[in-house]
């Protein structure tokens, strides 16, 4: 017969699917707050924007690799 519940090692995996979801989430939330507080022009704060929020992971961590600044200012 089938065992109709769930394994411990479904259930860990699925615990640490959302572990990694939820910092994901924290981590693009973290980079969008601090992107606003940056002083850059509209269009790049958009562009980094999308960037954040279309690229998984990488968009985030990327921005605070580069750390975005105005060109213009001294």
């Amino acid at each position: 017969m089938m065992n109709a519940g769930f394994h411990p090692g479904f259930i860990i995996a699925q615990l640490i699917n959302l572990v990694l979801i939820i910092a994901w989430l924290v981590l693009v939330l973290i980079a969008l707050f601090s992107l606003k507080r940056r002083n850059l022009s509209a269009s790049a704060k958009g562009i980094w924007a999308l960037l954040i929020m279309i690229v998984p992971l990488m968009g985030a961590i990327s921005y605070f690799i580069i750390q975005p600044t105005d060109p213009n200012q001294p």
